[in-house]
Parts: C-alpha cells; structure tokens; sequence
C-alpha cells in the first residue's frame, strides 16, 4: 500500500532537501510526483493508507482586485497562516490532506479559471474521506459540503463562537456523518482538531 503526503509545487525549488530531510527522520524511500494538475506533489511512503482529508474554506472573500481575473491574489496573511496551521496539525498526525487554496492554485499565484476550480476541487472531494470546512459566509465553501454530503462523506464544520449555521448545514446529519465544533480562538480551535482527529 501506499501513503502519501501533500506538499505545495512552491517548494519545488527545494524538494530534494525537504525529501532527504523526511527521509532521515524517517528511514523510509521518498520519491515526488507532480499531480494531473501540476499544480501539487506528493510525497509517497511504503506504509499504510492515509485517511484524506480536504479542507473547505472561504478564497475569494479574502483575495485581492486584479484586473482581468475572476480572483486575486490570497492577501490575508493571518487567515493563510491559520489553514497551514490546520493543514500541518493534520499531517504531523498521519494524515493526507488537501488544501486547495495552496495545492491547486498556490493562494492564487496560479491562476486557475473557475471551470477548472470546479472540477479540480470536486474530484478532490470525491477521493477524500474527511471534509473539514471552515464555511464562514463563504457560498462555495456551502456548495462543496452540499457535494460532500451528497457523496455521503464525514463533514466536520468549524465554527467561531457566535455564528449560527445554516439551516441546511443544521440538519446534514440526517444524511451523513456530521459533527459541528464551535471555537473562541485559533489556539482552541486547534485543541478542538487535536482531540478530532485523536481518535480518527
């Protein structure tokens, strides 16, 4: 079987480094391939399955303007660096993940028309295990849970004390396993992840 981990086509450049690197900490074979998108790569180990887990999360709001261009450029510095938070807590602990904001497009650096978006994010739903999303007012983080959910797949919905979920979001577990987690700060939002997926 195979195990693999995501790791951003940014870090291209240094690859071999970071490979050699999770080689010695590891004492496992480490090779690197592009994804059909060539925007993603994986790292594969010998080892057991991972359970996949995608992470759903407002883009756009937090974009800027460019002209020509359905979408900018991620300029929420705070906000990027709560997602790799949340994505490196889910790999340190065995898991492989997908967060599109950086995989597919690197925060928007890599332009990708929303066709393309569309199907690229939904065939990664298809092949996860775990959505876990942060929806926000964000419409198409709604969409990509209504898809999750019509696949039947597990969703777990972050959301920052005070803000109500959607009446739709409320009642998804009467389709699928669902279970909604509510957080004051970042800091406890990655208590709430830590003690998820102990036991996943």
């Amino acid at each position: 079987m195979v195990l693999g981990l995501a790791v951003s086509s940014r870090l291209a450049a240094d690859s071999c480094c970071k490979a050699t690197l999770f080689n010695k900490c590891n004492n496992v074979d480490i090779s690197i391939q592009p994804s059909s998108s060539g925007y993603t790569s994986f790292i594969h180990l010998e080892g057991r399955d991972l359970t996949k887990i995608y992470i759903s999360a407002p883009f756009k709001t937090f974009t800027n303007n460019i002209e020509n261009r359905f979408y900018g450029v991620f300029s929420n510095k705070d906000y990027q660096e709560f997602l790799e938070t949340v994505d490196n807590l889910l790999t340190e602990r065995g898991f492989e993940t997908c967060l599109p904001h950086r995989d597919e497009g690197l925060w928007g650096e890599a332009y990708i028309p929303p066709e393309d978006i569309a199907e690229i994010c939904f065939r990664r739903i298809r092949d996860c295990d775990i959505v876990l999303c942060f929806p926000g007012t964000s419409r198409g983080v709604h969409i990509e849970v209504g898809y999750a959910a019509a696949l039947h797949k597990e969703i777990i919905v972050l959301l920052p004390e005070g803000e109500r979920e959607s009446t739709l979001l409320r009642g998804l577990d009467k389709v699928t396993t669902f279970d909604v987690e509510r957080y004051s700060t970042k800091d406890e939002a990655m208590q709430i992840l830590d003690r998820i997926f102990a036991d996943k």
